[in-house]
């Protein structure tokens, strides 16, 4: 008639049942005992089409990986820091190596030869495309490198167009003696004094 389930109270739904006479306390705890081993069967049954969905769910998202021993990896290893926002944390550190695949969904990998070996899951391992070598056998420089710019036809020498500069605006003390004249004090408070 609503259009929708109506919240009714249990005993007119089910009806009131009858109190029973005189039960013994043996007779109790049985059925308490047969009423919680009944819902804790139902509560089973419900969790395992839970996982069982949940678990499709998963898979559904889940790419399979897998790497090879000598392979460069990054180790998956949040770390909160108090009073730093976790918004620039590094989630991966690295590079480690793939030194031994235990099985589908486990290594052994190892930051330097000296360092200790982890055991880890693959799902917590991403490729690393990039090693310390690599980083330190590429060349820095130094000192900037900025190419020349060409003289467009028709300009002189740059320090000649310097000295024009300084004669359409005076050298650096003319400038600083003209900025000094022209910083006065507002005019209100020349009125109030």
């Amino acid at each position: 008639m609503l259009g929708r389930e109506v919240n009714t109270p249990a005993d007119i739904v089910y009806g009131v049942t009858e109190p029973q006479g005189d039960v013994s306390y043996d007779d109790f705890v049985e059925a308490v005992r047969d009423r919680m081993r009944k819902a804790y069967d139902v509560a089973r049954e419900n969790l395992q089409v839970a996982a069982r969905r949940n678990k499709r769910y998963c898979d559904m998202q889940v790419k399979q990986k897998s790497f090879v021993v000598g392979e460069a990896v990054y180790y998956y290893n949040p770390r909160r820091f108090q009073r730093r926002s976790e918004k620039w944390a590094r989630k991966y550190t690295g590079p480690f190596t793939v030194e031994k695949v235990l099985s589908p969904v486990n290594y052994l990998i190892r930051r330097s030869p000296r360092s200790k070996p982890l055991v880890t899951h693959v799902d917590k391992l991403r490729k690393c495309y990039e090693t310390e070598l690599e980083a330190v056998s590429q060349p820095r420089h130094t000192e900037p490198v900025v190419p020349s710019l060409p003289m467009s036809q028709g300009e002189g020498d740059p320090c000649s167009q310097l000295g024009d500069c300084e004669e359409a605006y005076g050298s650096d003390e003319e400038r600083v003696a003209r900025v000094k004249r022209s910083v006065r004090p507002p005019r209100r408070f020349i009125e109030q004094y």
